[in-house]
């Protein structure tokens, strides 16, 4: 192993090596994004596997602008095209499915769940029967 270090390092040369590390972390990050929403989502347990298959990776998109949520807001530049294409996959899901499905409801509440507060847990200050005045909000 040291030896197949030392080659790789003499071939690239050390101005190199830090594009190399970042571009082995990215790839792990996207391989680790690929396998955990292919385990969590099975195709083959959905009615629907080829409308399934886009909303999975709609909800690649999802974990990818969830990671940069903790950088930057939803409505930043950089977000508007993980959004878009999350939103694109979205559709090309929901139209492959028959029209008396309920499945891109739920694909629905999943991917916008923290991007519009669908289905979030209500904060403190939204249940507070103390900030009731004779009832009314």
């Amino acid at each position: 192993m040291r030896f197949l270090f030392r080659k790789l390092f003499a071939t690239i040369g050390l101005k190199y090596i830090p594009l190399v590390v970042l571009i082995l972390i990215l790839l792990q990050f996207a391989f680790g994004i690929l396998k955990s929403t292919y385990i969590e989502f099975p195709l083959d347990k959905s009615p629907n596997p080829k409308a399934s298959e886009h909303f999975v990776n709609a909800m690649q998109y999802k974990l990818m602008i969830n990671k940069l949520h903790g950088i930057v807001d939803y409505d930043n530049v950089l977000m508007k095209p993980f959004l878009n294409k999350m939103n694109e996959e979205y559709e090309k899901g929901k139209a492959l499915l028959p029209h008396n499905s309920a499945e891109d409801v739920y694909w629905y509440v999943i991917l916008y769940r923290g991007i519009h507060g669908i289905g979030g847990i209500p904060d403190d200050y939204d249940t507070n029967n103390d900030l009731l005045i004779f009832g009314e909000v």
